[in-house]
C-alpha cells in the first residue's frame, strides 16, 4: 500500500508541471506578453496537485481490477472532470481576477489532469502507456477544439440613426428592440453581451457586443429586428481588436516613449 502513494504522487505532480507548460507555451506565443501569470499560476498548479492526488489513488483503488479500456476510459473522464471542476473553484475563489491570466486557464488545466490522470493509470498499469498516449494527445486536441468554436466572438455592430432621431427614440431601441423590459430594468436579448453608446458628429448610435458562442444565425436575427425600425439608417459590423492588435498598439506607444 505504501508503494501506491508514489504511484499517484507522481502523476499528481506531472498534473502540475503539464499544465504550467502549457501555459508557458501560450506566453511564448504570444511574445511573453503575460510571462508575469505564470508564477501565481504555478502556485495554482501544485494545488491543484495537492487535490488532485487523492483523487487519483481513488481512481487507481477503483479500477485496479477492470479491463484496460475501462481503465484508460475511467482515467479520461476523471482527468477532464477534474480540470472543469478544479477551473470553476478557482474562479470562485479569485471571483473575476481569473480572467487577468493571459492564457486559457481552462484549457491549461483540463490537458494537465488528463494527462496527470491517465499517468496514474500508467501506473498502476505500465503496459496501457500506448493508449494512454493516444488519449492524452487526442482528447486536449479535441478540447481545445471545442473551446475554440465556442470562444469565437462574433464581430461587433454599430448601429447608426438617422438625422433627428431623438434621445427618446434610441433609448426605445435600447430598451424595447434590444432588450426586454422587467421589473429591474432592461433584459438584453439573448447573444447581446453589452451595449454602448456610439456615433458620430451627425448622428446618434449603438455599439453591439455579441456573446462568445453566438451562431451567425442568431446575429442575423438580431441584427434584423433592429434594422426593421423605421428611424435606423444603417448597420455597420465592427470587428473586435485581437490580442495581436493590443499588443502592436503597445509596441507602437513603448516606441512613442522618449528615450532615458
Amino acid at each position: 500500500m505504501q508503494s501506491s502513494r508514489w504511484y499517484a504522487l507522481g502523476p499528481a505532480l506531472l498534473l502540475a508541471v503539464v499544465s504550467w507548460v502549457v501555459a508557458l507555451v501560450a506566453v511564448a506565443r504570444h511574445s511573453w506578453f503575460s510571462a508575469g501569470d505564470l508564477h501565481p499560476f504555478a502556485f495554482w498548479c501544485l494545488l491543484a496537485a495537492a487535490f488532485a492526488y487523492p483523487a487519483m489513488r481513488t481512481l487507481q483503488r477503483g479500477t485496479a481490477g477492470a479491463g484496460n479500456l475501462t481503465l484508460l476510459s475511467a482515467a479520461s473522464v476523471a482527468g477532464l472532470s477534474f480540470g472543469v471542476v478544479w477551473t470553476f473553484l478557482v474562479a470562485l475563489v479569485m471571483g473575476g481576477w481569473i480572467g487577468a491570466f493571459g492564457f486559457p486557464v481552462l484549457l491549461c488545466w483540463i490537458v494537465g489532469s488528463v494527462v496527470g490522470f491517465l499517468g496514474s493509470a500508467v501506473a498502476i498499469r505500465p503496459r496501457v502507456w500506448l493508449g494512454a498516449g493516444a488519449l492524452a494527445v487526442g482528447v486536449p486536441i479535441a478540447v481545445a477544439g471545442v473551446l475554440a468554436w465556442l470562444s469565437i466572438t462574433p464581430p461587433d455592430a454599430v448601429v447608426y440613426f438617422k438625422s433627428g432621431t431623438t434621445h427618446e427614440q434610441v433609448s426605445r431601441v435600447w430598451t424595447e428592440v434590444l432588450g426586454i423590459p422587467t421589473e429591474r430594468g432592461t433584459k438584453l436579448l439573448d447573444g447581446v453581451q453589452s451595449m454602448a453608446a456610439a456615433g458620430d458628429a451627425t448622428r446618434r448610435g449603438i455599439r453591439l457586443s455579441f456573446r462568445p458562442g453566438t451562431s451567425e444565425e442568431r446575429r442575423a436575427e438580431i441584427l434584423s429586428r433592429t434594422d426593421s425600425v423605421p428611424y435606423v439608417e444603417e448597420i455597420v459590423d465592427t470587428p473586435r481588436p485581437t490580442r495581436e492588435d493590443v499588443r502592436r498598439a503597445l509596441r507602437e506607444l513603448r516606441e512613442m516613449e522618449p528615450s532615458q
